[in-house]
């Protein structure tokens, strides 16, 4: 507001509401910010394994001493969060989703069933899995609990991950041809499959992830008898591992941050498994190769990188989170854990 040009008077009487205004802006303090971690997996007990929800640590359990369980991903939409897995009551294991604590059947447990991925876009809540059908299971949608085949059972097929962009339905996973000793990898775009491989081997798609209106898949493929890790993007293959001369490898993961690209997984270093992250390409180990570990999920938020996964330490799968590379142990290793599906969430305070 200009201060000039008032009659005295009122330029006095203006005065004290300027100074007032000017110091309550001064005074003003950057907005504090909250960073929660959501981890997804599953813990065992003497008797049972208990699907599990980690927030900041602190494990939540989903199901109870009646069944095995286990989570197998989450995803947080607003204040709700929600976990798909499945858990085995009687014969079969049951395709599960939990929303807030509440569990919900995607399949009716007359087939053995899991769901291995959940997305939300605004109010519908998308759940990739399986269920199988006669000897072979068909890759399965769920949206908003309604199942959707993606495969006619002809064959052997999975659903592992989904996204959804633009009213667009993106899912990854793969289909077996004949005795099941090759798989194509797959995507299908709102029910129509695109072949990432040309069936020639073993190959799957187990994370997708869409950005800037581009695709991206993390898999593997077998090159003679070793497994390949890779990635594609708009459906052109990158190797992240050299295959026939290198050490068989898996990605399991893809997430976009900016102009980078991560993928998670892991690799065998000669004794065992190491959990990994290529970003653009790159190798970095999160362990060192002595006991077996694989990474399962990776996700960035504000530039920090974190990592689910698992290791053995000798005798038991211990649960566990790494950021930027700093370990933590989810579970004591008493029993044994896994960490499958992590998602960071940044609010006010």
């Amino acid at each position: 507001m200009s201060t000039k040009f008032y009659a005295g008077i009122v330029f006095l009487i203006l005065l004290p509401i300027i100074g007032t205004s000017c110091n309550k802006d001064r005074s003003k303090t950057p907005k504090e910010m909250q960073t929660d971690v959501y981890v997804a997996g599953s813990r065992d007990t003497i008797t049972h394994t208990i699907a599990t929800l980690w927030k900041n640590g602190e494990a939540i359990s989903l199901s109870g001493n009646a069944q095995n369980a286990r989570g197998l991903s989450v995803y947080v939409s607003g204040k709700d969060i929600y976990v798909a897995g499945y858990d085995f009551t009687g014969n079969y294991d049951k395709a599960k989703l939990w929303k807030n604590g509440v569990a919900s059947d995607l399949s009716d447990g007359s087939n053995h069933a899991s769901a291995f991925s959940v997305y939300v876009n605004g109010n519908d809540v998308y759940v990739a899995g399986y269920e199988m059908v006669g000897t072979n299971s068909i890759a399965r949608l769920w949206k908003n609990g309604v199942a959707i085949n993606l495969t006619d059972g002809n064959g052997t097929a999975y659903a592992n991950a989904v996204k959804v962009s633009g009213g667009d339905v993106y899912v990854a996973g793969q289909e077996y041809i004949g005795t099941q000793n090759k798989s194509v990898a797959k995507v299908w775009k709102n029910g129509v499959a695109i072949n990432l491989t040309d069936g020639s081997s073993l190959a799957a798609a187990h994370s997708i992830y869409l950005a800037d209106g581009h695709q991206y898949v993390a898999g593997d493929e077998v090159a003679t008898t070793v497994n390949v890790a890779k990635f594609w993007k708009n459906n052109a293959a990158t190797n992240l591992t050299p295959g026939a001369s290198g050490a068989p490898a898996s990605a399991q993961s893809v997430f976009i941050s900016g102009n980078d690209v991560f993928v998670g997984g892991y690799e065998f270093m000669g004794n065992a498994y190491a959990a990994r992250i290529w970003k653009n390409g790159v190798a970095t180990s999160l362990t060192d190769g002595a006991r077996t570990a694989f990474l399962y999920s990776v996700f960035v938020e504000n530039g920090t990188v974190y990592a689910a996964g698992v290791e053995n330490n000798g005798s038991m799968n211990v649960a566990k989170l790494w950021k930027n590379g700093v370990v933590t142990n989810l579970t004591d290793g008493r029993y044994g854990a896994v960490a499958r599906s992590v998602f960071v969430v940044t609010t006010e305070k």
